[in-house]
């Protein structure tokens, strides 16, 4: 199947359709990857505000062929939200999309719109009671504590050394005897055999 470019006629075609605002030149942040190893090329960003407006957007792009590259909350590392190798695609931003619809607490249930970001989510979770596991904070409690672990063991251990070292006596030197060396004792030996 070929896909037909996000251009100027269509954006105005698609803009027809929409509500005021819904329709936008693509920002960098739209394009690029947050790390900076993707750049995608599209002109235009739809931004629905709502399930009917995405559909039709959806609609839109389906009878004009033309590619749709989803976009959420912009927090993403995967690279999804850029389409380098196809003729410029629609984004469409879910940014707008954010609302918490329900939390059932009881349930462990929250329902929440495609854009809403976690902190949102993690927030909206709290202040209805509901249990929050959140496993950012989490895994840097544990990464702290086997770092801040790592050194308390590497300062005992060096204490400990330089403990056991200071209560050592000092090596006394071996006493040197005096007296015929091994060699004298040898050819004391052999004159001795000889007679």
């Amino acid at each position: 199947m070929t896909l037909n470019p996000a251009d100027d006629a269509f954006a105005g075609t698609l803009a027809a359709e929409l509500p005021d605002n819904s329709l936008r030149r693509a920002e960098p942040r739209y394009l690029e990857e947050p790390r900076g190893r993707w750049q995608g090329s599209s002109g235009w960003v739809a931004l629905p505000r709502s399930a009917d407006e995405a559909a039709r957007i959806l609609r839109a792009c389906n009878a004009a062929r033309v590619g749709v590259v989803p976009f959420g909350g912009g927090t993403g590392l995967v690279g999804g939200q850029v389409a380098p190798d196809t003729p410029a695609p629609l984004i469409v931003s879910l940014e707008r999309m954010s609302a918490i619809r329900a939390v059932y607490p009881q349930e462990n249930v929250l329902v929440a719109e495609a854009g809403a970001v976690l902190a949102s989510v993690q927030e909206a979770a709290r202040e209805a009671g509901a249990t929050v596991f959140a496993y950012g904070a989490f895994l840097t409690a544990v990464i702290n504590f086997f770092i801040i672990a790592f050194v308390v063991f590497m300062l005992v251990k060096t204490v400990n050394r330089v403990k056991s070292a200071a209560e050592k006596p000092d090596e006394v030197a071996p006493e040197v005897k005096t007296g015929p060396s091994e060699l004298d004792i040898l050819i004391e030996i052999r004159d001795s055999l000889k007679r």
